[in-house]
């Protein structure tokens, strides 16, 4: 809405086309308009990022569980899928380079977004998915901020999947 006030602007100060200016009040009140759309673009564009990068740190408890003796708060309870497979077990361990995986990509699309590096969505979309195929498997063992994690990745999918994900990217600055 902005880029079109803002291409207006000339016409409103030559009082051309349909924008006309009525006594020098227009050009201002537009502007102020502008900069409260531009200041919550910022807001949501650094909340995002931090969020991705935290999700993406928050990660590395899982990659921990499965290669550490330290208690991470993560039980020790099986998987989803049958009663003999542990984090701590192979197959755990694949999941703890999963959870390491989705860590790395988290964390460079929290920065990507910060920085304006690129890689959008595509970054996120995949963070998400790779968190998603880490955690769902130990639901009964993730610690309950994993379980928001979930959350988040499902909202992430969504917005950023979905056909409103061009006002979701123009939302946040990208």
């Amino acid at each position: 809405m902005c880029s079109e006030i803002l291409r207006c602007l000339p016409d409103i100060s030559a009082g051309r086309g349909t924008c006309r200016r009525r006594e020098g009040a227009v050009e201002p009140l537009l502007n102020g308009m502008c900069h409260i759309e531009r200041g919550a673009t910022m807001f949501l564009h650094y909340l995002v990022s931090v969020v991705l990068i935290m999700h993406g740190l928050a990660h590395m408890s899982g990659a921990m569980a499965a290669f550490t003796a330290r208690d991470v708060g993560f039980l020790d309870k099986p998987w989803l899928f049958s009663t003999g497979v542990t984090l701590r077990s192979p197959i755990g361990k694949l999941f703890g380079l999963m959870w390491l995986a989705a860590a790395v990509t988290l964390v460079s699309s929290g920065l990507s977004l910060l920085f304006h590096w690129g890689g959008w969505p595509a970054l996120p979309i995949a963070g998400s998915i790779l968190s998603l195929l880490a955690i769902v498997p130990w639901w009964n063992t993730v610690v309950p901020g994993a379980k928001a994690g979930a959350a988040f990745d499902g909202l992430m999918l969504i917005g950023l999947g979905a056909p409103w994900s061009e006002q979701v990217m123009a939302a946040l600055g990208v």
